[in-house]
């Protein structure tokens, strides 16, 4: 599906090739397994390739994005990693091959627009391999002329659902673990050992992360999603709710096909996850109407990348728990 999450791509930094032998430039030998996606829309679960036990993949940080390379077919270039995306979302600028999926998906302005599908032979992410994958079209060119970066596509959640993966923004990478029968890490992988400041459980509502906050003693459901720059208030919560977020200014965003809305920016005092409190957090109030369409239920937030800055993030999508650890700010 087209994804409404893509106009938060657009928000200001303030709120926040060659091939390589082992990586998503090199040639796919016959002998790697690889991972096929064709069952994903009937929900069934994803089986991962046996070269490796952890998947070390570099990161860069383009303003609030972050950019890791992969390979699309022959296509080396940049995505974005998006756990707002429920799947593989290719920059149809690129790729144009494709059908009309018969669904429609709002833009930022509140338009239907068609949403289109296609399928790819292969992906490569560094060791990562897949085939025969499913992905929807959408046009990237507004994130990638306010960026000033090619964007080949978005990495969505269907593709790392057997994993929990890893984000440590202030070293750069991004870890990928294969699991144990319990669904855990085992312990001689396990690259964080610092006790978790923060632990929560998570639901994957059609691929998306969502958790509880608590803010105003109201419980509020939120998606967590690494491709929003940065955090996000639903415009229909309770006047309780809002009471806690202070307007700094206005704001005019721009979307898919120059489409336009006002979001009010500002900081939330303070919200609630698990047994942690935030505070300052910035954040934006707009329209969340059509995200709750198509995520199947209302979304009153976003946590973004002003979460995300906040420590390493742990989500693992099998036993569902989302940590939070603190940086090693030693020398990476």
């Amino acid at each position: 599906m087209a994804k409404f999450l893509l106009v938060f791509l657009m928000f200001a930094c303030s709120l926040g090739a060659m091939a390589r032998t082992s990586g998503p430039g090199a040639e796919v030998k016959k002998e790697h397994s690889v991972v096929n996606l064709s069952i994903f829309y009937s929900g069934d679960s994803v089986n991962t390739c046996d070269d490796f036990k952890t998947l070390v993949i570099p990161i860069k940080r383009i303003q609030n994005l972050i950019i890791i390379e992969a390979r699309i077919d022959t296509i080396i270039g940049n995505f974005i990693l998006d756990t707002g995306s429920p799947i593989l979302v290719l920059n149809k600028t690129y790729f144009r091959k494709g059908w009309d999926a018969n669904l429609t998906a709002a833009n930022a302005g509140g338009t239907a627009t068609p949403v289109m599908r296609t399928r790819v032979n292969d992906l490569a992410i560094r060791e990562l391999f897949f085939e025969n994958l499913p992905a929807d079209l959408n046009d990237l060119g507004h994130i990638e002329n306010h960026r000033g970066i090619k964007i080949l596509g978005l990495l969505g959640v269907s593709l790392f659902t057997s994993f929990e993966m890893v984000i440590d923004v202030h070293k750069s990478v991004l870890y990928l673990h294969k699991l144990d029968k319990n669904g855990r890490v085992p312990e001689t992988e396990r690259i964080v050992k610092s006790e978790s400041t923060l632990n929560v459980p998570f639901k994957l509502i059609r691929n998306t992360i969502t958790v509880d906050v608590m803010m105003a003693g109201k419980k509020l459901v939120f998606c967590v999603d690494t491709g929003a720059e940065a955090n996000a208030l639903s415009n229909r919560l309770p006047d309780k709710v809002l009471e806690v977020f202070r307007v700094s200014k206005r704001m005019v965003l721009v979307g898919t096909g120059g489409s336009q809305t006002e979001v009010l920016l500002g900081t939330i005092d303070d919200m609630m996850i698990g047994n942690r409190s935030f505070k300052n957090m910035h954040a934006a109030i707009t329209r969340l109407d059509d995200l709750g369409e198509a995520y199947g239920r209302s979304i009153d937030g976003i946590l973004g990348s002003n979460f995300l800055v906040k420590g390493i993030i742990s989500i693992n999508f099998v036993t569902k728990e989302l940590r939070m650890h603190p940086f090693d700010l030693s020398k990476p």
